[in-house]
């Protein structure tokens, strides 16, 4: 058991999940276990272009576990299913585009 404390000063009890990705044909997939969450209890952020953070509550603990890419994220291609405490997401790399510019 691992520990949390918010900016109030308030400490949390934070359960150490199991978490995997991969990148499977330009796309990451994760799987994390929250055994006894519901889906209501989740929370998604992307707080920058390389990061996903998920938070979430059930009454006797709360959970914070922050994924980090090694490449930028599109966050119009994000795909969630929540089943039996299991959150999976696809998620796309942002896909660099080749820019031509003009000689003057």
């Amino acid at each position: 058991m691992t520990y949390y404390k918010d900016n109030k000063g308030k400490t949390y009890r934070v359960p150490v999940t199991r978490s995997e990705y991969d990148l499977d044909e330009d796309l990451f997939r994760l799987s994390l276990e929250l055994p006894g969450v519901s889906k209501d209890g989740v929370e998604i952020l992307l707080p920058d272009s390389k990061t996903i953070r998920v938070t979430g509550d059930r009454e006797e603990f709360y959970f914070l576990k922050v994924l980090h890419f090694p490449t930028d994220l599109d966050p119009e291609k994000i795909v969630t299913s929540f089943e039996n405490g299991l959150l999976e997401m696809s998620v796309s790399p942002v896909v660099p585009q080749i820019k031509k510019i003009a000689v003057m």
